[in-house]
This record gives structure tokens, C-alpha cells and sequence, in this order.
């Protein structure tokens, strides 16, 4: 997997660096898979050039955030995936996303 500095996906965005003053997302297990009947509809996606990505999805009228940590990039398996909360305002999510990318919030 490329770092950062030497990704050439230009169609997703990298995430910044935060502040030490950074906001604290709440995440928590995973829970969409079990809640819908379809798989969540992802809308956007952070660069797969980092070990942490991010995802905004939505199902049911719902909108969150879901974000995935790589703890081995050579192990599949050693994914952890955990979802912010689920507010179903797009608004409110889209904002999340956007400090997310920016590197203002982890």
C-alpha cells in the first residue's frame, strides 16, 4: 500500500493531519451490516494510501461515516471497521466528512 506522499490516486481524497486539538469522533462497532436488509450505498471515500480510510454511507434515510483501520496492510483479515453515529441528518454527516478530510477531526 503507498503512503501518503507517494499515492497517485488523484479520484479520492487524502485525509490531513489533525491538530493536537483535534475533535474526538464517539465510534463504535460496526452495526449497519445487521441493521439493513441492503448493504449501506457508500457515497464517498477517503485515499486507500493510509493504514485509517473513510467512507460516507447511507441506507434506510440514514447518513454516518464509517472507518476502517488497516492494523496489518499485508493481513485482510486484520481490519477493524467502526461507524460514527448514526444522526440520519445528510447535512450534519456531510459537516463530519468534511473535518474528517480536512484532518480537524479523527
Amino acid at each position: 500500500m503507498p503512503n501518503k506522499s507517494t499515492c497517485t490516486n488523484r479520484n479520492c481524497p487524502p485525509v490531513g493531519e489533525p491538530p493536537p486539538d483535534h475533535e474526538q469522533v464517539p465510534w463504535a462497532p460496526a452495526t449497519s451490516q445487521d441493521r439493513f436488509e441492503r448493504a449501506p450505498h457508500v457515497l464517498a471515500w477517503s485515499c486507500d494510501c493510509q493504514p485509517v480510510t473513510y467512507e460516507k454511507v447511507t441506507a434506510g434515510g440514514l447518513f454516518w461515516v464509517r472507518r476502517t483501520d488497516q492494523l496489518d496492510p499485508a493481513d485482510p483479515s486484520s481490519r477493524v471497521i467502526v461507524e460514527s453515529p448514526s444522526t440520519g441528518l445528510e447535512e450534519e454527516v456531510s459537516a463530519l466528512w468534511k473535518r474528517l478530510i480536512e484532518g480537524t477531526a479523527r
